[in-house]
């Protein structure tokens, strides 16, 4: 019996529940490339790639510009009411770099706009700075 509720907990979790999401998902379609901006001293510039799943948002963010040029996050979050809320965290193990990111829909889609809170290896500390994305048309 426990075996059999622990494969149904599983399936639903897995399964049955983001195929669900995905079938009434009314929110903005946040999946594609966006454009990213921040500046601390220095303008920082990425590319972040996002899929989405029902309410579920997985991607990358890729520094293109500034002191982290090259640098890769994994970012995990989700989309609801048209607010994105993301955590990341570096994508090399070595580094601990880590944070999350909270964005609102603006310009039918076209934006997001919002703050980043960071831990930063290099200096040990906690800090939060505007943030803005732009959709990069395909």
């Amino acid at each position: 019996t426990t075996f059999l509720i622990w494969v149904v907990a599983v399936v639903w979790k897995h399964r049955i529940k983001p195929f669900w999401e995905e079938l009434v998902y009314k929110d903005i379609k946040i999946e594609g490339k966006w454009e990213a901006k921040y500046t601390n001293q220095i303008e920082h510039s990425s590319t972040v790639s996002l899929k989405r799943k029902g309410h579920r948002v997985k991607g990358k963010i890729f520094e293109t510009d500034g002191p982290d040029k090259g640098k890769e996050y994994i970012i995990e979050g989700d989309i609801r009411n048209s607010i994105l809320t993301l955590m990341y965290n570096s994508s090399n193990r070595s580094e601990l770099d880590r944070g999350t990111i909270t964005l609102i829909v603006k310009e039918n889609g076209k934006s997001l706009s919002g703050h980043t809170a960071y831990y930063k290896d290099q200096i040990h500390d906690i800090s939060t700075l505007p943030y803005e994305w732009k959709r990069i048309k395909a």
